[in-house]
């Protein structure tokens, strides 16, 4: 486990040596700019993200005062082990309808709004077929009993998907796959052959960073733990746990995470 937050560590440094970030905004600026305002109306859910936007996230992250790190630590944290059982976190960079890493935001949610309408509903109909699978296996496996509000949430477009003249801006299946493919070349030029098994090339942000401090097992444990005892008594001992162990690899103060704040960290 240690290793893979070295691994992780190797990915970061590599983004920054090798200008990845300048890869990765020549794919960005070939998505159609709309009249989005930032309002963080569709900004519902955690993006996944390829293992190249996950690093250059990072490293714009650590650049942010220690407040806002702990921030994002924070909703990162309960929105990964929670959003199967309550509707209460989004997507962890949000804070107060505002995006805190707007300028490094991944591909996916830059075409957010942008779907046709039809393929779009399809994909929400499909989004929902999956997390009824999940709900019969936490049902069978762990005997948990998950919210269908939060297992069969959509996110509706965002209205404000039109361009600058005022014509629907949409991107489409041939279109977006061209552009994750750009993504994918820059990722192998930065990082070359990525043991898959080890470390997914592309997953959600919060899943990456909870990989990051925990073993596969441990995640699994944690996670099963947390919602247990949240749809039991609303308590939280479990990822309390995890943040302050996070918290402290992190290099911040548990005043600087919301749901720490007011604990006293071990002398």
């Amino acid at each position: 486990m240690i290793a893979r937050r070295e691994e992780f560590e190797r990915f970061r440094n590599l983004a920054e040596e090798r200008k990845l970030r300048r890869r990765l905004n020549y794919t960005y600026e070939q998505v159609p700019e709309t009249t989005c305002r930032r309002k963080a109306g569709c900004c519902f859910n955690c993006a996944e993200v390829y293992l190249a936007e996950y690093a250059n996230i990072g490293n714009f992250v650590s650049r942010l005062p220690d407040e806002a790190r702990g921030f994002i630590l924070n909703q990162a944290v309960h929105y990964e082990l929670l959003s199967l059982v309550t509707l209460d976190y989004q997507c962890p960079f949000l804070r107060d309808k505002d995006c805190l890493t707007y300028e490094v935001r991944p591909l996916q949610c830059r075409f957010y709004g942008l779907y046709p309408d039809q393929e779009y509903l399809e994909l929400m109909a499909d989004s929902r077929r999956s997390n009824a699978e999940l709900g019969r296996m936490y049902a069978e496996k762990y005997g948990l009993r998950l919210p269908e509000e939060a297992l069969l949430y959509d996110v509706n477009q965002c209205p404000n998907n039109v361009d600058g003249s005022g014509k629907r801006a949409v991107v489409g299946s041939f279109e977006r796959d061209r552009l994750f493919s750009q993504i994918s070349s820059a990722q192998f030029d930065a990082f070359g052959d990525i043991d898959e098994e080890e470390i997914p090339i592309r997953s959600r942000f919060s899943l990456y960073l909870m990989m990051e401090h925990f073993t596969d097992d441990e995640q699994l444990r944690i996670k099963v733990a947390t919602m247990k005892e949240y749809l039991r008594s609303g308590e939280l001992p479990f990822l309390h746990e995890a943040l302050k162990r996070m918290a402290d690899r992190e290099g911040l103060s548990w005043e600087q995470v919301p749901a720490l704040r007011g604990l006293l960290a071990p002398a």
